[in-house]
């Protein structure tokens, strides 16, 4: 059964599979994250601004809200109080990301995607987020728009 890409039954598929996975789980280890999404132009004329806590490798707690784009998250300056980090780009980079035709630091480099946060801090946690990164990609999805 495929899901709705960033749908509320991706997301809950998403937080099973970070629960029940093996392959992750052992790789995830000691993974502790606050990271903050905002996908902008989502189908639905929305924008998301999802906000995971990550503890251990295993979801904490996941926000999702919506709100009609172009959102005022768009404008909010990042808040490194709140958040580690903060990844802000389309639904559409989101999707191709999310289906591995587009890497990360490509996405960087063509200003499709922005991470705000400690870089260095980031880079030592790769391995770990890669592992993330992977089990969302294995959840079978549908993408629209």
């Amino acid at each position: 059964m495929a899901f709705i890409y960033i749908s509320n039954e991706w997301f809950d598929e998403v937080k099973k599979r970070m629960e029940t996975d093996e392959a992750y789980m052992k790789k995830a280890k000691g993974f502790t994250v606050k990271w903050c999404n905002i996908i902008t132009d989502c189908p639905g004329g929305v924008d998301k601004f999802v906000l995971w806590e990550i503890e251990g490798g295993k979801p904490l707690s996941l926000t999702v809200e919506d709100a009609e784009a172009p959102s005022e998250w768009r404008k909010r300056p990042f808040d490194a109080k709140k958040y580690n980090f903060r990844a802000t780009g389309s639904y559409d980079t989101f999707a191709k990301l999310n289906k591995k035709e587009l890497g990360v630091m490509k996405a960087v480099t063509v200003k499709a995607y922005k991470i705000d946060g400690p870089m260095m801090k980031l880079m030592g946690m790769m391995p770990k987020m890669n592992s993330w990164v992977d089990l969302m990609a294995k959840v079978p999805a549908e993408y629209e728009g």
